[in-house]
């Protein structure tokens, strides 16, 4: 795979049909560890068929075309970080 991202968006995603996994993550476990609790639930998959058999597996994941996980990584900045993004 290959990803090209800027600030201002995906430039380049080889597989164009390349996908994320992602977990919506509890505040106390990822305070805790948010290495076990979110990080190690995040993965790349050139395909959503490969990203559909991972997820299947992983309880409480689910895939996320990688302009969709940039717009959530976004929000999330944007959220906790706002006044110093601004």
């Amino acid at each position: 795979m290959h990803l090209t991202v800027t600030p201002e968006g995906v430039k380049q995603a080889n597989p164009a049909d390349a996908q994320m996994s992602f977990l919506l993550p509890d505040s106390e476990s990822t305070q805790k560890d948010i290495l076990s609790a979110f990080c190690c639930f995040v993965h790349f998959f050139p395909t959503r068929k490969t990203g559909e058999s991972w997820v299947a597996e992983h309880d409480g994941t689910f895939l996320l075309s990688i302009e969709q996980g940039l717009a959530v990584a976004h929000r999330k900045n944007m959220a906790q970080y706002g006044d110093a993004l601004r």
